[in-house]
């Protein structure tokens, strides 16, 4: 998990930096080559139990009367912020959306078939579930293609918050299966502070009303894990809406939960052509690796890929580019990291604070 990677990196730095002041110190007693061995040890240890437990997996995979693994249409539609949120290009980015889609659906059939279609984050400049035209045409889509869409969507309603009514509105994921039917929605909870909502809003309500530009989002207020229904399987899942991925409590929780197969959508744009759609899109891996669970991502202007639970990428596609893939998932979760969570640091923490204690009363005595 993320805490063990960084001890794991912490140990080794440790230990090569005493390898140096041992070797520096003419009057140590400490032999530096102990110090590199044992660094040697944990870089040459991780990789063997690494290529150890892949090879492992690989073989169980290659074994006959495993469960077929699910196909999923992955399509990155590439819409440019240039024209997304503009009310007189709607009709046309819709009309570019669904397009794309029918494209990379023949191209799916063609290539053997799929059982899931996934959109990216709030892929359609509308706020789809309060739109019926646009509804309409999306449920038309799906209904035809046999197949359910995973999709993200901004969505708005009339609540009440702090004791006032007010307009509520959320960064959202769904499922829309062929015979009409809606999974639950699940609403982003880790929002982007200062694009999505101005922070501290609980404590000081009246910060919503300054006004940098941002959109003004209400978090939601639980995970959802969706029994997806892909043909003749059930397959529970989670969807990580665009920097949750950034949050290993986040991935974790949909695990715990019972999710065996996580999504990320995201939109990417805003990023443009720097390096924070690849650290962006990178933080999946970790979250992959961590939990033991297959990841489909989604971008609108990319990076999508799949990886495994070992943090292996393919189908990677391009930035700022229309693309789309079919590609095998083998859902399965379940690691040490994801179930002892952040449990993991107190065999750490512990000795470490009692070492510091230690070392502080005895410089107090020296002095």
């Amino acid at each position: 998990g993320f805490w063990g990677l960084v001890l794991w990196i912490l140990a080794v730095n440790a230990l090569v930096a005493a390898a140096v002041a041992a070797a520096r110190s003419p009057t140590s007693s400490a032999r530096p080559l102990l110090w590199l061995g044992g660094a040697a040890l944990l870089v040459a240890g991780n990789f063997i139990y690494g290529s150890q437990v892949i090879r492992r997996a690989d073989a169980e995979h290659a074994v006959d009367g495993k469960p077929e693994p699910q196909r999923i249409l992955v399509a990155q539609p590439d819409i440019r912020r240039e024209i997304k949120w503009r009310p007189e290009k709607k009709a046309e980015v819709v009309a570019c959306v669904l397009e794309h889609a029918r494209a990379a659906a023949a191209a799916g059939e063609r290539a053997g078939g799929f059982d899931l279609f996934v959109w990216p984050e709030t892929v359609l400049p509308t706020r789809l579930l309060s739109d019926p035209p646009v509804v309409t045409r999306v449920e038309s889509w799906v209904e035809r293609e046999d197949v359910p869409l995973l999709l993200g969507t901004q969505e708005g309603y009339w609540g009440r918050w702090a004791g006032e009514r007010t307009w509520i509105a959320h960064n959202s994921a769904l499922v829309i299966y062929p015979d009409g039917r809606r999974s639950k929605i699940y609403r982003k909870m880790r929002l982007v502070p200062f694009s999505e909502r101005f922070p501290l809003q609980k404590l000081v309500p009246g910060l919503g009303a300054i006004d940098f530009g941002q959109s003004n989002f209400f978090p939601g207020d639980s995970l959802r894990v969706w029994q997806l229904e892909l043909g003749a399987d059930s397959v529970a899942a989670g969807c990580l809406i665009c920097f949750e991925s950034a949050f290993p409590e986040m991935a974790r929780g949909f695990v715990q939960r019972g999710a065996r197969l996580l999504f990320n959508i995201t939109n990417d744009f805003w990023f443009e052509r720097t390096a924070g759609p690849v650290q962006h899109a990178e933080m999946v891996i970790h979250r992959a690796v961590e939990n033991r669970v297959p990841i489909v991502r989604c971008a609108n202007t990319g990076i999508s890929f799949v990886v495994d639970p070992w943090g292996r990428v393919s189908h990677e596609t391009g930035l700022f580019t229309q693309a789309a893939f079919v590609a095998s998932v083998h859902p399965q979760a379940g690691s040490l990291a994801a179930r002892l969570g952040d449990r993991i640091l107190w065999p750490v923490v512990l000795p470490l604070a009692a070492a510091l204690v230690r070392g502080g009363l005895r410089r107090r005595r020296r002095r």
